[in-house]
C-alpha cells in the first residue's frame, strides 16, 4: 500500500482511505498500487486464491448475449414497467 495510506475502523471493519492530495501527484501509479494492495488485503483475510488472474485476458464483464432493449415508450416515466 502507498506509504500515505491508511486504515480506519468503520463500523466494526476497516477502511483503506487514500488522501486525494496523494493520488493528485502521481494518480494513475498511486492510485492503482492503492487499489491493488487493499484488494489483495481483503482477498487474503477472506481467503480467496490471489495468485490467479483476476480477469482473464482483461476481460471484466464479458457479455454472453445481446441486450435487448425495451421498445420505445415501453416504460413509463420513471422507469417502471406499464
Amino acid at each position: 500500500m502507498p506509504a500515505s495510506a491508511h486504515w480506519l475502523p468503520s463500523r466494526g471493519s476497516h477502511l483503506a482511505v487514500l488522501d486525494y492530495e496523494v493520488a493528485r501527484s502521481s494518480p494513475r501509479d498511486t492510485v492503482r498500487s492503492f487499489l491493488d494492495s487493499a484488494y489483495h488485503a481483503g482477498a487474503r483475510l477472506a481467503g480467496w486464491d490471489t495468485t490467479r488472474d483476476i480477469c482473464p485476458g482483461g476481460i471484466t464483464d464479458p457479455v454472453i448475449a445481446p441486450v435487448s432493449r425495451p421498445a420505445s415508450g415501453a416504460f413509463r416515466e420513471g422507469g417502471s414497467p406499464p
